[in-house]
């Protein structure tokens, strides 16, 4: 597991050319938990693989602003129960949380989401999608993409 927890300071992260790998077999993964405070991480050139065989890859943010960057990489997150897969290329990532909310924006990108049970497969091209979060509602807004949904089960899509 990894944890970065931070209270009420500032952390610049920058990464270059190396793999980050997080695996999680039982639990859940802890990404990223911050307090008050601003975080700002630069990937360049590497593979973050995110692994959990049972819960959730969950990121936490409290009260504070996240700004992902990330350039030419694959950023793969796998689970077998309720997790996602994702695989972004040539992109900026920008997520801003404040309290309880999050925002994402995607630029020119393929986002693929696969799962075999309640999940659900998503191919974007060239897009901005933002979600918006308050304390259990997700809103989706998707512009100008292909929307590619594969589920075993159970299937919504909303363009």
């Amino acid at each position: 597991t990894l944890t970065l927890s931070i209270y009420s300071q500032k952390l610049t992260l920058s990464i270059y050319n190396q793999t980050l790998t997080c695996s999680s077999n039982s639990q859940t993964l802890i990404c990223s938990i911050i307090y008050s405070q601003t975080l700002t991480l630069s990937i360049y050139n590497q593979t973050l693989t995110c692994s959990s065989y049972s819960q959730t890859l969950t990121l936490s943010i409290y009260s504070q602003t996240l700004t992902l960057s990330i350039y030419s990489q694959t950023m793969t997150c796998s689970s077998y129960s309720q997790t996602l897969t994702l695989s972004i290329y040539s992109q900026t990532l920008t997520c801003s949380s404040y309290s309880q909310k999050l925002t994402l924006s995607i630029y020119s990108q393929t986002m693929t989401c696969s799962s075999y049970s309640q999940t659900l497969t998503l191919s974007i091209y060239s897009q901005t999608l933002t979600c918006s979060s308050y304390s259990q509602k997700l809103s989706l807004s998707i512009y100008s993409q292909t929307l590619t949904c594969s589920i075993y089960t159970k299937c919504i899509a909303r363009h």
